[in-house]
């Protein structure tokens, strides 16, 4: 009787160490699991991220390469600029000297150069260049240079007065700033203020 209860004790004491083994092994898998299950994660995360940057990287390649294709002709274009203005110039003169010397050859000589002049335009718009607009605008150091200044209390300080050499833009971008003359208050004239100071500071305060 003795020996059954010592047996059932010793099998009873073997069973709860068994347990207790049983408990300690499930409990490390299971923080195994839980730490495969972060790893896995993690992994998942930066996968996510390098392909996040992956994507970022592309776009910002093809904006480079959109960018280079569409200001790729810059310096083509600054080129030939003199060229179109030296048509319209001739346009202008030949038109003047009409009024004196009537004669047909002059009228054929105005329209073949109009003729040249227009299609000149039409390929500079093609590729984005458009004349800017300086007519009674306010002075912008962005898209102008103040070359000169007059001095006026008919117009607000900063006002253009005068377009001394065309600007132009490229697909939105100034290629070639406007030269231009501006009108000076009295304030600004006794300040000593440069050409175009007053009115850029009030440029940079509207932006």
């Amino acid at each position: 009787m003795k020996d059954d209860k010592k047996m059932h004790e010793h099998n009873k004491h073997e069973t709860k160490e068994h347990a207790e083994k049983q408990k300690s092994e499930d409990m490390d898998l299971l923080a195994e699991l839980e730490k495969l299950r972060s790893e896995r994660e993690e992994t998942h995360q930066k996968l996510l991220r390098a392909l996040a940057d992956l994507e970022n990287f592309k776009k910002m390649s093809e904006q480079r390469q959109a960018d280079f294709i569409k200001f790729a002709n810059v310096d083509l274009i600054k080129q030939l600029l003199p060229i179109y203005e030296i048509f319209g110039l001739a346009i202008e003169t030949a038109e003047k000297n009409q009024e004196i010397e009537p004669e047909k050859r002059m009228t054929d000589l105005i329209t073949g150069l109009k003729l040249v002049f227009n299609d000149f335009r039409e390929m500079l718009k093609k590729h984005g260049v458009e004349k800017q607009d300086t007519d009674r605008k306010k002075f912008d150091p962005k898209l102008h240079e103040a070359v000169s200044r007059e001095r006026t209390e008919d117009l607000p300080d900063g006002t253009i007065i005068q377009e001394l050499r065309a600007g132009y833009t490229m697909n939105n971008k100034v290629i070639r700033p406007a030269m231009v003359k501006i009108a000076v208050s009295k304030t600004s004239e006794d300040t000593g203020q440069k050409p175009g100071t007053a009115a850029a500071g009030e440029s940079d305060k509207d932006g």
